[in-house]
């Protein structure tokens, strides 16, 4: 009886380590520079890049080093693998799936599904002044709902979608495996080649999570090396050597897959620039086309020089950085806050 006793509180004691454990977790800044980078990044690259006819091969500027900007995308798989592992309870079990799935679906679910209104009501008042036509596909809109365009030759209305389309079916796949990394070093191993393996699947015109798989390996992995004692650090960092090498056939994206890591590694200070930015990195992701792409089609009509062209890029930022400021102050804050209110049963871990 006593035993049992005490066997039943070490085991409460146990678990309210553990909770104190994940609840006591960090910030980690060096997350929020790389999210606020990748987010201008891939903002940048759209504005300077996006309209073909805006700024032309011999209009050489600061600007034209954004063509890269697209590589923020890969940062985005990188951070996701990681802080997602970072994020969840230490004693998340295969139970916990649906809250996990809940409170990712609350965190970003309202922001996308307000950012396709704010493109449609955009692009309705644009065809008011250009006289263009707005052509929608209801049953294009529907598949939006679930990411459904990632498995068809669909095509989405603001062009960053397919990516949160990814990240979707990441939540998915690592709801389901996290807690099947805890089993054993050989259950971890076998998974992590197993994804490494499926990397090679190409299905045409669709966006699936197949070819990005690495770049999510490599997150998981560097969680582990950095966070969790569990495994030796030897086979850790060989399954990371072993990743970096599937990525080899696209050097653009080692290269920037390891820069990704280096920043990981290193401990930042707090930064109020690098937090600002990183609170809007989200909103910025989802908002810089349909406002900035729009002052850049804008702008067309009366920047001739190269220098009314900077000027236009730089105001589009500006706009599309105020937007995204008042989109997470509006819609997203609250969802965060929302998101936080649920539970996860094991340890009450938010």
């Amino acid at each position: 009886m006593n035993n049992n006793y005490s066997s039943a509180i070490n085991t409460s004691n146990f678990l309210t380590v553990k909770a104190k454990a994940i609840g006591s977790k960090k910030n980690l800044y060096q997350i929020d520079f790389l999210r606020g980078a990748a987010s201008l990044s891939v903002c940048m690259f759209h504005l300077v890049r996006g309209n073909s006819s805006f700024l032309k091969n011999s209009h050489l500027t600061v600007f034209n080093y954004f063509s890269y900007g697209w590589l923020g995308v890969q940062v985005f798989f990188i951070i996701s693998g990681f802080i997602i592992c970072y994020s969840l309870p230490v004693n998340y079990k295969l139970n916990n799936f649906s809250t996990f799935l809940k409170k990712r679906l609350v965190r970003v679910e309202p922001s996308y599904l307000i950012s396709i209104l704010l493109t449609l009501t955009v692009a309705y008042i644009a065809a008011l002044v250009t006289h263009n036509t707005v052509s929608v596909s209801y049953k294009n809109l529907l598949y939006h709902l679930g990411y459904l365009n990632n498995f068809t030759t669909n095509t989405y209305i603001n062009n960053v979608y397919w990516t949160l389309g990814i990240e979707f079916q990441f939540y998915i796949l690592i709801g389901l495996l996290f807690p099947l990394f805890n089993k054993s070093v050989c259950v971890f191993m076998l998974i992590i080649i197993g994804l490494l393996a499926l990397s090679y699947i190409r299905i045409s015109n669709t966006s699936l999570i197949f070819e990005h798989l690495p770049l999510f390996c490599i997150g998981i992995l560097i969680y582990f090396i950095l966070y969790d004692d569990k495994y030796p650090k030897p086979i850790l960092l060989l399954l990371s050597a072993i990743t970096l090498m599937a990525m080899l056939s696209n050097i653009v994206i080692f290269v920037i897959s390891l820069i990704t890591i280096s920043i990981i590694i290193i401990p930042f200070p707090k930064n109020k620039i690098f937090s600002f930015f990183s609170a809007i990195s989200y909103p910025l992701y989802l908002v810089h086309i349909p406002i900035g792409g729009r002052v850049i089609n804008l702008s067309l009509r009366f920047a001739k020089t190269d220098f009314q062209k900077d000027v236009a890029i730089i105001t589009a930022l500006l706009i599309s950085i105020i937007a995204a400021y008042l989109f997470h102050i509006v819609i997203e804050k609250p969802t965060i806050n929302w998101s936080k209110k649920i539970k996860y049963s094991i340890c009450g871990e938010t």
